[in-house]
């Protein structure tokens, strides 16, 4: 397994070598080294025999002699806490210091949600406005809880070098053989489902939305704010089909979190950039995963390229730059892409299904929104029928599979809008019998914001949650009254769950799988994560693995039944709280879930004040200790503050079915 490590500068793992395997189904055969051990630093010995490169990805540091017989080749690993980031020595050259950047984050119970000042459906005792302020003074969001670390340690003898390789082994799941189990699963999967649908939506925990689940699920019902009521269709999905509970995004915010989504790692620059572009400082860093650096849509090499994806701002915000336009991050080199076997920046999960010589279809993933969705003709539904274009791909592989009239994120823009759009192409695929290997789709209401310009009166935290969830709803029933029903498969994720509290991990999240060899009324408490979803998407249409991750992650197995799969259908509902916007009837599409009706106690322009100042144009731009503050304030309606809670069942236990 340890042969070879890369001394050209690009992302190539040090000290996973070669794996010519198949990826444990049946399936293709990979055919050179996977990446994804990100090598982020290097440091010879004060004897300068030996050269150690830290692995950011896979938690280790590789060793590799400079001369003799194994001369730059890894000899051996040395495991690490978390994301480590350097490596230095004793004068003498017999101890090591290791400087780790990441930790385990456990519970955020008192992590509000960002908008709570916003929530007309909850108030806490005291008023929202204490509530915030004690959520802000808990210090309990993701970035607030981790910690760095340095481990101390002497050197590693030769003997000891070969027990810590097999550490590292063991705690990447290298060293673990596929899971027969599994191996049948997937390959039953895979000669009866041709089509996925991976819909990834905005920044919700578990216990945000399914908290006040009663089907023994690890649930907690004083931290849900989006309950049943607000979110019917993602209950529903989830006791009809199965309750994921231990779910989990690596990623800490949505700039890692679209990376992990689609890719199943994170380059180390990302990673470095992410922590200062967080910081809530102005340093020069912006977010970069989803198809730009710096804001340059750094994958498209021509100005013109370039200033089409972003409606001519390009060159307006660049030609006062020294060395003007021509000369601001000229080529395509994207430091968030990662590389894959197949190909440099060819580490997305679109990818991997492309090179397989299946198809794709993206709807809203890695795109820049053009224009302002208020321009569009009426009606604003309906942005194919105006013949108004309102996204362009920033990644080149999705240039000719993207959906230029699925609009991307804008928190504008109602999810079943969207909705309208995917269903558009979706009932053209039903009548020529050709329906896309994988779509992609981004439903991303769900974050909320915008209160006072938002359309459709779709302008309070619940009706936009609703919207969400209602678009989710209605795409589910869509596939289920189609000839596709049997034949395809939906996976439905957060791209991360920043923005609240759980009281298991501030990492778990809502995810959702549906279909027709989907367990029925089950609750699955095996750890899965981001990378196990994309590990299932490879397996089930028998792409190579994207990269290290994938390949030694099981794939989400225990959640399908193919001994004696039932029968599926699913018909969409709408919160209550939709009836308080003016979507019409044709929006809405379904009946209403039964229940009085929610009123939000807030309108949009108390909303629009209590975020005055706050930065909506994209993904995490505003402050998510404020934001959460707001949230709630204005939702929770005096509900008690949260006590500590450590990870333990804090539902009612009435029904399990594992």
């Amino acid at each position: 397994m340890l042969k070879s490590v890369d001394t050209h500068g690009h992302d190539q793992n040090a000290g996973d070598g070669d794996h010519h395997t198949s990826n444990g189904n049946g399936g293709p055969k990979n055919t050179g080294k996977y990446t994804g051990a990100a090598p982020i630093a290097v440091t010879i010995s004060p004897d300068g025999s030996t050269l150690y490169a830290v692995n950011d990805g896979a938690n280790s540091v590789a060793v590799i002699p400079l001369s003799g017989g194994n001369a730059n080749k890894v000899s051996g690993l040395i495991p690490t806490a978390y994301a480590p980031k350097d490596i230095t020595f004793s004068a003498d050259g017999s101890w090591m210091y290791i400087i780790n950047g990441k930790s385990q984050t456990g519970p955020n119970p008192d992590h509000l949600y960002g908008y709570t000042a916003r929530l007309t459906s909850i108030t806490y005792p005291g008023g929202n406005a204490a509530a915030a302020a004690a959520a802000t003074g808990s210090n309990e969001y993701q970035f607030q809880l981790e910690h760095a670390s340095l481990v101390s340690a002497r050197v590693p003898t030769k003997d000891d070098l070969d027990r810590l390789t097999e550490q590292v082994a063991t705690n990447n799941f290298y060293s673990v053989e596929p899971d027969p189990g599994d191996t049948e699963v997937m390959a039953f999967l895979r000669s009866r489902i041709k089509h996925v649908i991976y819909i990834v939506k905005e920044n919700r925990t578990f216990d945000q939305i399914l908290g006040d689940l009663t089907n023994g699920s690890n649930a907690d019902p004083a931290l849900a704010v989006f309950g049943k009521a607000i979110t019917p269709n993602f209950h529903r999905l989830s006791t009809n089909f199965v309750t994921l509970d231990n779910f989990m995004d690596p990623g800490d915010g949505s700039m890692d979190g679209w990376s992990w989504a689609t890719q199943g790692r994170v380059t180390s620059t990302e990673g470095i950039t992410q922590q200062i572009n967080y910081a809530g400082v102005n340093r020069g860093l912006s977010y970069e995963s989803e198809g730009s650096n710096r804001n340059v849509p750094v994958g498209l090499p021509t100005t013109a390229a370039r200033d089409n994806a972003t409606g001519g701002a390009f060159s307006s915000a660049s030609a006062s730059l020294a060395g003007g336009t021509a000369n601001l991050l000229v080529g395509i080199a994207n430091h968030a892409a990662a590389d894959a076997p197949f190909g440099i920046q060819q580490g997305y999960i679109f990818n991997a299904v492309v090179q397989a010589g299946l198809t794709v279809r993206n709807y809203g993933f890695l795109v820049n929104s053009i224009g302002s969705a208020g321009t569009i003709a009426a009606p604003v539904s309906d942005p194919f029928t105006a013949g108004i274009i309102q996204v362009a791909p920033l990644a080149p592989s999705l240039l000719t599979y993207t959906d230029l009239y699925f609009r991307g994120y804008d928190n504008n823009y109602a999810d079943v809008w969207r909705y309208n759009e995917w269903k558009r192409e979706f009932d053209g695929y039903v009548s020529n019998n050709n329906l896309p290997s994988l779509q992609t789709v981004r439903f991303s209401h769900d974050h909320t914001g915008s209160f006072g310009t938002a359309l459709g009166g779709v302008n309070t935290p619940e009706t936009q949650q609703a919207d969400d969830d209602l678009a989710v709803g209605r795409l589910v029933e869509a596939v289920a009254h189609s000839p596709y029903a049997d034949s395809t498969v939906i996976i439905v994720t957060e791209d991360d769950c920043q923005d609240g509290p759980d009281h298991v991990d501030s990492h778990r999240a809502t995810a959702y799988v549906v279909g027709a060899y989907v367990k029925k009324n089950a609750v699955v408490s095996t750890r899965y994560s981001q990378v196990s979803v994309l590990r299932t998407i490879e397996d089930i249409l028998g792409t190579q693995h994207i990269n290290l991750n994938t390949a030694y992650q099981r794939p989400m197995s225990d959640v399908f039944d193919i001994r004696s799969p039932a029968a599926w259908t699913y018909s969409a509902v709408a919160s209550t709280v939709l009836s308080t916007t003016s979507l019409s009837a044709v929006d809405i599409g379904v009946k209403y879930a039964d229940g009085p009706t929610v009123v939000p106690k807030h309108d949009a322009a108390y909303w629009d004040n209590a975020t005055r100042g706050f930065d909506f144009s994209d993904a995490d731009r505003v402050p998510p200790d404020l934001y959460n503050e707001v949230l709630w304030e204005g939702l929770m309606d005096g509900k008690p503050w949260p006590t500590h809670r450590s990870g333990l069942q804090m539902g009612t236990k009435n029904v399990t079915n594992k």
